[in-house]
């Protein structure tokens, strides 16, 4: 009879394989958070300088509306003038 045949051919990873499968698996995940983050920054940014930007075209519309109201007086032709109801309070909600 014959001795039954051994295979040494055991499947599976070594645990040098899985380290280094976890040590790229963090830097990808590192590199990933790191571009998330400029990215929500970045957005965080957008935001502030858009919202400044509309307050400005407000800022703007309002000064035009008031320069398109302006009267002009026939006593004094020499002389212009205009008028600015003051009746806001700089953040845009109306005071009494």
């Amino acid at each position: 009879m014959r001795p039954p045949i051994v295979r040494n051919s055991q499947k599976g990873f070594t645990l040098l394989e899985v380290m280094i499968a976890l040590v790229i698996m963090s830097i990808a995940i590192s590199v990933a958070f790191e571009t998330f983050s400029a990215v929500t920054k970045s957005w965080s940014r957008a935001r502030a300088i858009i919202d400044k930007v509309h307050h400005g075209d407000f800022v703007m519309g309002q000064m035009t509306a008031a320069l398109r109201s302006m009267s002009i007086s026939t006593n004094a032709p020499e002389k212009y003038g205009f008028r600015i109801k003051n009746n806001s309070d700089g953040e845009g909600e109306n005071t009494p």
